[in-house]
């Protein structure tokens, strides 16, 4: 996808961005168009182009904007290494629980045209906050891999553990799937990834 140069203040980025995500909490990404988009934010059509590169491009920048509002205030660096799982169970909970009330606009975005490249910027994003602002991230930075290595692999894991559950129908309970993806990033980084040489 090519990078675009936003042209456009924030404020209507801001409005095209509540716009697209208000569509696809209303229906599938295949049935929103740009003249929807445009039309339910109250701006122009080159508006739009000097925000986003294309429809999918939007998708995903909604999807990022979502994801963030789950991350928002679950960094945690210093952790005691006896209570990092606590720790990290709790947050990935915590995470689960505000991504669960926008289960179907993720479902929706998965499905449509941009899923792949959504996906794709979603494991960016986890992967950064692994290396970043998690207990992991010193033992992944002290492993025998670059961390950016280990910090993608560990977020496809966890992403894919997630996008799999939102699928999912009955949807497993939020500490379940919390229970699985804190197991699979603890024991990967610890006696794992994150031992060093």
């Amino acid at each position: 996808m090519r990078k675009v140069i936003d042209r456009t203040g924030s404020r209507s980025r801001d409005k095209l961005l509540a716009a697209v995500t208000e569509l696809l909490e209303e229906r599938e990404s295949t049935d929103v168009t740009i003249t929807d988009v445009v039309a339910r934010a109250g701006v122009t059509r080159p508006t739009f182009y000097a925000a986003f590169a294309d429809l999918p491009d939007a998708f995903t920048q909604a999807a990022l904007g979502r994801l963030s509002e789950a991350f928002a205030d679950e960094r945690d660096l210093d952790v005691q290494p006896a209570e990092r799982a606590a720790v990290m169970g709790a947050a990935i909970g915590r995470i689960l629980q505000r991504l669960e009330h926008h289960a179907e606009f993720f479902a929706r975005v998965q499905r449509g045209p941009s899923g792949y490249a959504v996906q794709m910027q979603i494991v960016d994003y986890v992967a950064r906050e692994l290396r970043e602002n998690t207990p992991v991230s010193i033992p992944l930075a002290e492993g025998p891999l670059p961390v950016d290595i280990t910090s993608s692999a560990l977020a496809a894991g966890a992403v894919w553990m997630m996008l799999a559950w939102i699928a999912e129908n009955p949807r497993p309970p939020v500490d379940v799937i919390a229970t699985r993806i804190r197991d699979f990033i603890y024991h990967t980084v610890f006696g794992g990834l994150g031992a060093p040489n």
